[in-house]
């Protein structure tokens, strides 16, 4: 029988990734004087690929739940990053929409992760990368056709 050190586990590792980049991503932030956090960051990346989307596919984009969302959403709203304006065509959807501010925001926020996912990969050539965005990918896909266990 194998020994099993929770430290060497692959999902364990790629938590640990992912809280790793948060961290970094946060402090990158905050050091540029940005008062964005990373989960606002998450919201933001999908709003500035598409602006005015429904708050429930928003939360789904982000991986998020809808309470988590509406939560970010509000607090990106006080900053007077995003408004939200009811559907037209469905008076109980709310759409969330970038402000000027949260616009002019991309190109100052984008160079910080690209420097902390730049600094992450470092040592990886270009073939590696490539492999490993593939391999996650198989990974992501396998997840999705699981039954529920």
């Amino acid at each position: 029988m194998k020994s099993f050190n929770p430290d060497e586990h692959f999902a364990r590792l790629i938590v640990r990734t992912r809280v790793l980049l948060s961290q970094k991503l946060g402090q990158a932030l905050k050091n540029q004087g940005h008062a964005v956090t990373p989960e606002q960051w998450a919201v933001l990346i999908i709003l500035w690929e598409e602006d005015g989307i429904a708050q429930k596919e928003l939360a789904t984009r982000a991986f998020k739940d809808e309470p988590t969302t509406a939560r970010i959403v509000k607090k990106l709203e006080v900053k007077g990053i995003v408004s939200r304006e009811k559907d037209e065509k469905d008076q109980r959807v709310q759409l969330v929409y970038l402000t000027p501010l949260g616009k002019d925001l991309f190109p100052k926020l984008i160079p910080s992760a690209i420097t902390v996912v730049e600094q992450a990969q470092q040592g990886f050539s270009e073939e590696e990368r490539e492999e490993l965005r593939r391999m996650l990918k198989v990974m992501i896909s396998n997840l999705q056709k699981m039954d529920n266990i």
